[in-house]
C-alpha cells in the first residue's frame, strides 16, 4: 500500500528548505574567491580562455589541453561579462558548483522522497572538495555538474520508452568526454542502471545503440585532440600525487576522501601548495573527521542486516516516472556506479604506466557516492523503524556530517596559503628590460602571463627545448632526452639568439623552474653545454626564482638591473 501525498503546504516547506540551502551553497562557493593568487593550472586556464578564438602563432593549441573545451569556451564568454581577474575566472564554477547542489537534491527526491533531496542539498551544500573545486578556475566543477546530468538522464531513460532521453543522454556524454576524457571511464559503470528499469531487456538493448553512437561521435575527438596530447607524454607529473599510497589502498583511499569532510590527500588541494617550488602544504591543523565517519559507517553496516517483514513503501509523489519499490535497489546501482567508476581508472592508470588516475580525477564518482550515502542513510531509518518500531530520522546523523564538513571547510579557508607566484613575476620584471631576452627552461614562458599582464610587463621569451613554445611544457623529460639531435639543434638556435642579443648590448636572462637533479636536468645540460663552449657564462643571481644572467666571460659588465635584489 502506498501512501497518500502530503499536503502541498508540507511540500513547499521541503523546497524552500533546498532553496535555503542552495543559498547558503552558493555564499560558500562565492566567498573568498579571489583570496589566493591564481596557481599553475588556473594561470593556463586564463591563456585558454582568453585566446580562445585567437591563438598566438608561436603559442599552445587548444589539443594540447584537450580534456577542457566545453569549459574554455564557456568561460570565454563568462569572461566577458565578469573580466578575467582571478574571482571572473572561479565565479563560473562557482556558479555551476552552486546549481549542481539542487540538481543532485533533485535526483535523491526522485529516488527517495523529500527527505532524502534535503539531506542530499546539506551535504552537497557543505562538501569540502567539491567547495574547493567550485572556487578552483578549473572544469571540475563543470566536469561534475554534467555528470550530475548524465544520472538524471540515465534514471529519465531507464522507465521511458522516449528517445529523446538517450538522444539528449548520448550529448551530455559527449560534452562528458570533452569536459574530461576520463568520462570514459565513467561509461561503463553507466550499465548499473540497469537495476532501475522496469524494462530492464530495452534498457539494455538502447544503452547499448547510445553508446555505439557516442563512440562513433567521439572518433573526431580522439584523433584531433586526444591523439596529439597522448603523444606528449604529458601526464608523468602525476606518479608523485599518490606515492605514499601502495596500489591496493588507492580506491579505499579515493572512497575515503570523497565522505564528507574525509581525509583529502595532499593531490586535491594543489592551490595550497601552488608555489612555484610545489611545496605541498596540507598543515595538521586542517580538522580531520574522518574516524568519527567512521564510527557512523559502522553503526550504518551493524543496523542494515536486520531485515523487517514489511515491504518497504514510499510516497506516491517521489516516483514520478519512475516506480521503485525498494531502496535498495538504487543504492546497490549508485554504489556500483562508484566502485566501477574508481576500479576502471585505477586499471587505466596501470596500463598507462602513469600513475594513479584516482589521485584528482575520481572527483567524477562524487555524485553517486553522495546519492549512494543519502540512500544509505535512509535505508538505515526505516531499517530502524523496522526492527525497534520506532520513527528515526537520518537528520541527526546529516547534521553531524555536516558539522564535520563545515568545520573542515572553515579550516581551510583560514590557512595561510602560500602562492608566490605574483611576487616572483613581479621580482623577475623588476629585473628584466623590456628589450631584454628571456629564456624559459620548463614551464615559465605561459604561466606566468596572468601575472606579466596584470603588472604590464613584456619582453620576448623563448624556450628550451623549443617545443615548450607551442605547449605548456608538459613534456616527459625521459621522452625529451630521446631525441638528443632535435635537442642539440633547440640549443644552437638558441645560442645563436643569445649571441646577438649581447652583440646589441642587451642583457639575456634565463629563468629555470627545475631542480639540477634527474632527466630533466639532463636535458637542460645540452643548452648549457652548448652556451659554455661558445664562452657564454651563466651567473646566477636569484636562486629563489631560478633567475641568473647570461654574458660573454670578462667581455661585458652586467647592468644595474642584474643585480641581486
Amino acid at each position: 500500500m502506498i501512501a497518500a501525498d502530503a499536503p502541498s503546504s508540507s511540500r513547499s516547506k521541503g523546497w524552500w528548505g533546498i532553496v535555503a540551502v542552495t543559498a547558503v551553497a552558493a555564499g560558500i562557493r562565492f566567498y573568498g574567491l579571489d583570496r589566493r593568487q591564481l596557481w599553475l593550472d588556473e594561470n593556463c586556464t586564463f591563456y585558454w580562455a582568453r585566446h580562445f578564438f585567437n591563438w598566438p602563432a608561436d603559442g599552445p593549441q587548444p589539443w594540447y589541453e584537450p580534456a577542457h573545451l566545453p569549459y574554455f569556451f564557456l568561460l570565454h564568454g563568462w569572461c566577458k561579462i565578469v573580466g578575467d581577474s582571478a574571482w571572473g575566472l572561479r565565479s563560473f564554477s562557482a556558479l555551476i558548483g552552486t546549481l549542481t547542489v539542487p540538481l543532485l537534491s533533485y535526483l535523491a527526491f526522485r529516488l527517495a522522497g523529500r527527505r532524502a533531496a534535503i539531506t542530499t542539498a546539506i551535504l552537497a551544500a557543505l562538501h569540502p572538495l567539491h567547495v574547493y573545486y567550485s572556487q578552483e578556475a578549473r572544469s571540475y566543477s563543470l566536469w561534475i555538474f554534467i555528470t550530475t546530468i548524465n544520472i538524471l538522464l540515465l534514471l529519465l531513460a531507464a522507465n521511458s520508452r522516449k528517445i529523446i532521453w538517450w538522444i539528449v543522454y548520448v550529448c551530455a556524454a559527449w560534452l562528458a568526454v570533452l569536459t574530461h576524457f576520463c568520462s570514459l571511464f565513467w561509461i561503463p559503470g553507466s550499465l548499473a542502471v540497469i537495476f532501475l528499469s522496469l524494462t530492464p531487456r530495452l534498457f539494455l538493448k538502447r544503452w547499448i545503440i547510445a553508446h555505439i553512437l557516442l563512440g562513433l561521435m567521439l572518433i573526431p575527438v580522439y584523433w584531433w585532440c586526444l591523439r596529439p596530447y597522448l603523444g606528449t607524454g604529458a601526464a608523468d607529473w602525476q606518479h608523485s600525487m599518490w606515492l605514499n599510497i601502495p596500489p591496493h589502498m588507492a580506491i579505499p583511499k579515493s572512497l575515503w576522501s570523497l565522505l564528507p569532510s574525509g581525509d583529502y590527500p595532499s593531490a586535491y588541494l594543489a592551490p595550497l601548495a601552488a608555489s612555484l617550488d610545489y611545496q605541498i602544504l596540507l598543515p595538521s591543523r586542517i580538522p580531520r573527521m574522518g574516524p568519527a565517519i567512521l564510527l557512523c559507517a559502522i553503526a550504518l553496516a551493524c543496523l542494515y542486516p536486520f531485515r523487517s517483514k514489511k515491504k518497504i513503501q514510499i510516497d506516491r509523489r517521489v516516483q514520478g516516472d519512475l516506480l521503485i519499490q525498494n531502496l535498495s535497489r538504487p543504492f546497490v546501482a549508485l554504489a556500483i556506479f562508484s566502485l566501477s567508476f574508481l576500479a576502471i581508472s585505477w586499471i587505466a592508470s596501470f596500463i598507462l604506466g602513469r600513475g594513479y588516475l584516482v589521485a584528482r580525477y575520481d572527483f567524477a564518482a562524487w555524485p553517486s557516492f553522495i546519492l549512494a550515502l543519502v540512500l544509505l542513510l535512509e535505508i538505515f531509518a526505516h531499517r530502524f523503524q523496522a526492527v525497534t518500531a520506532r520513527r528515526f530520522s537520518p537528520l541527526p546523523i546529516t547534521a553531524f556530517l555536516a558539522g564535520c564538513s563545515a568545520i573542515t571547510c572553515l579550516g581551510l579557508h583560514r590557512l595561510p596559503v602560500q602562492n608566490d607566484i605574483l611576487d616572483r613575476a613581479s621580482r623577475i620584471a623588476a629585473q628584466v628590460q623590456p628589450e631584454d631576452l628571456l629564456i624559459s627552461l620548463n614551464i615559465y614562458r605561459w604561466f606566468l602571463e596572468h601575472e606579466w599582464e596584470k603588472i604590464g610587463f613584456k619582453t620576448r621569451i623563448l624556450s628550451f627545448p623549443s617545443a615548450h613554445d607551442r605547449q605548456f611544457c608538459w613534456q616527459n623529460a625521459e621522452d625529451e632526452l630521446r631525441h638528443p639531435d632535435r635537442l642539440s639543434s633547440d640549443a644552437s638556435h638558441l645560442a645563436n639568439e643569445v649571441e646577438a642579443t649581447l652583440q646589441a648590448h642587451h642583457n639575456v636572462w634565463l629563468i629555470s623552474h627545475g631542480q639540477p637533479v634527474g632527466a630533466r636536468w639532463n636535458a637542460d645540460q645540452i643548452l648549457f653545454q652548448e652556451l659554455r663552449g661558445r664562452g657564454i657564462s651563466i651567473e646566477l643571481q636569484n636562486e629563489w626564482i631560478g633567475l641568473a644572467v647570461l654574458g660573454r666571460r670578462q667581455e661585458r659588465p652586467i647592468g644595474p638591473s642584474s643585480q641581486r635584489p
